[in-house]
């Protein structure tokens, strides 16, 4: 009798034990996706000094296939300024992003120079953007001075906290490595490190200059430097025609949004509260500046058998859930600490 009494209390205890226990409804914990929508891998097209052949032949065939890029323009040039309505109207409209190249491209001989040319680059390119973060993109214009090009992050220890004083990320600073297209690389090498990524599951940027037929001058700096940054129109585009084939698993998106991402993604935590046998509730915890960092995360939620997901909120407000290319459910959320919340229902 005293057997079959404990034998029924432990098959009880047994039960409500799997009624709370993860395992019993979730084939995996909740995570934080690598990149975007749960791609397999990014990819970012960085264009620098807002050249004619980036408005003539580069954004047309990027609109064309819906891709996204960031253009590192200098407001203050003759160039810029000749199709100013161009870059701050038109391009923004489709979703490219402006990134700071400094306001002249011509360097810095003090720190009071290089305050102006950091800095006015960045009221105009956030005049311009105003939406989202404050955050941009950051890589010195103009070489051969003492402030001027890749020698400003050694002038002086100013430089640093002018790049933190106008919330730029600096591309020049060692950490962002890119891919840089020349005139001796056909579409075959650029498409040959798409699959690389791919492999990699990593973040490939590519650094593109003109596009087009070399002029004399580039030819010039070619004999001298040993190499050209002008590559023909026929590689570029099919260059694209290969991101195009396997943008199934590439999140092709501007420089910003990816880094952001990536910072993000490192930063956030992701910690179960309560299971139940219709909801998952989940703490957030992130560490990034909520007013710098604003590029929404995806979560791959974990599956519960016979169910599916009907609903995820955060702190109480509906996100967007889908389905990734294998089936599984996302949903993308704000980089905040939060609660969110996971309804199932039977499916």
């Amino acid at each position: 009798m005293i057997a079959s009494i404990a034998q029924r209390y432990f098959l009880v205890i047994a039960a409500l034990l799997a009624l709370t226990a993860p395992d019993a409804f979730s084939d995996g914990q909740v995570r934080i996706a690598s990149w975007h929508r749960n791609l397999d891998a990014a990819v970012s097209l960085r264009f620098d000094d807002g050249l004619e052949s980036h408005a003539t032949t580069v954004i047309p065939q990027l609109n064309a296939y819906g891709f996204r890029a960031t253009f590192l323009v200098s407001p203050g040039t003759r160039q810029y300024r000749a199709r100013q309505e161009f870059w701050e109207q038109m391009v923004p409209a489709r979703g490219h992003r402006l990134g700071n190249h400094t306001m002249n491209h011509n360097g810095a001989r003090s720190v009071e120079e290089a305050d102006y040319e950091i800095g006015e680059a960045a009221r105009t390119i956030r005049r311009v953007q105003p939406e989202g973060s404050r955050l941009l993109v950051f890589a010195s214009g103009g070489g051969g001075k003492l402030w001027g090009g890749r020698e400003w992050e050694r002038a002086d220890p100013a430089y640093r906290r002018l790049v933190a004083k106008y919330h730029l990320i600096d591309l020049y600073d060692g950490n962002h490595p890119s891919l840089s297209a020349r005139s001796s690389m056909g579409t075959g090498d650029l498409c040959a490190a798409l699959d690389r990524t791919l492999a990699q599951k990593g973040h490939q940027a590519y650094t593109f200059h003109d596009i087009g037929r070399s002029s004399f001058r580039e030819w010039v700096k070619t004999v001298i430097n040993g190499y050209g940054l002008t590559i023909g129109e026929e590689t570029f585009s099919g260059f694209l025609r290969c991101l195009d084939e396997r943008r199934q698993r590439l999140w092709v998106a501007p420089l910003v949004e990816i880094l952001k991402y990536e910072r993000e993604a490192r930063d956030a935590t992701m910690r179960h509260v309560r299971l139940d046998r219709k909801s998952a509730t989940l703490a957030m915890t992130v560490r990034t500046d909520r007013l710098l960092y604003d590029q929404p995360l995806t979560l791959v939620l974990p599956s519960r058998r016979g169910k599916t997901v009907r609903s995820v909120k955060q702190a109480g407000v509906p996100c967007p859930v889908y389905q990734g290319a294998s089936g599984e459910f996302l949903a993308d959320v704000q980089p905040e600490n939060s609660a969110i919340t996971i309804t199932y229902g039977d499916v």
